[in-house]
């Protein structure tokens, strides 16, 4: 059954494509039969792998209930990523599920929910993830790639400008390779990016 389900999961009619910027559709659909066999996966407990994982199996088919049984973390971060490179049907439920604490809670060289959000260029659920604590300038120390360079890098004005109106800091947006999102935005020719960054950076 697992064959048949790996085979199944990466048929053009089953795998969901890509809608947003830099980040990859994780969310897969699935309809009929294929959701018979999905559920049967997810009850299946003998601990074996499965690609894709349980967990984006599961919030692909709107499977509350699984990510409550196995609530982590871990869980919550990779089942919030699949609904955030999506279509954000399940965002506020698994936020519900995340503890206080946990909001910028990220693994080694792993984004914050906060730069997931604004990678896929999901700006409302920047704002509501800001309005619970996330810290919009925390970024990957190994990389220097944060929330506000990653939107320049993405060429996305829409999330710079919303990203800047709530508190990023234009001056703390530098790669470990010291380019500056002023050298980001530059390199691109993005005026319009350009003009909003000058405009922050002498405020």
């Amino acid at each position: 059954m697992r064959t048949l389900l790996v085979l199944l999961f990466f048929t053009p009619m089953a795998l969901a494509k890509s809608n947003h910027f830099s980040c990859s559709n994780l969310k897969h659909n699935f309809t009929g039969s294929e959701i018979i066999e999905v559920k049967k996966q997810l009850a299946n407990n003998d601990g074996a792998p499965v690609i894709p994982s349980k967990v984006t199996l599961a919030v692909s088919i709107g499977d509350l209930d699984y990510i409550k049984k196995h609530r982590s973390f871990e869980v919550l971060a990779e089942a919030l990523e699949v609904t955030l490179s999506s279509d954000l049907s399940l965002f506020n439920d698994l936020l519900a599920l995340l503890e206080d604490s946990d909001i910028n809670k990220q693994g080694e060289g792993k984004p914050t929910l906060l730069m997931v959000a604004a990678d896929c260029g999901q700006t409302q659920a920047v704002t509501k993830l800001l309005s619970l604590g996330a810290d919009i300038n925390q970024g990957i120390a190994t990389s220097g790639i944060n929330p506000l360079n990653q939107a320049v890098m993405n060429r996305n004005t829409v999330m710079v400008r919303h990203l800047l109106a709530n508190g990023a800091a234009c001056h703390r947006a530098t790669l470990v390779n010291g380019k500056s999102v002023f050298d980001l935005a530059k390199n691109q020719g993005n005026k319009e990016v350009s003009l909003l960054l000058d405009r922050c950076l002498i405020k």
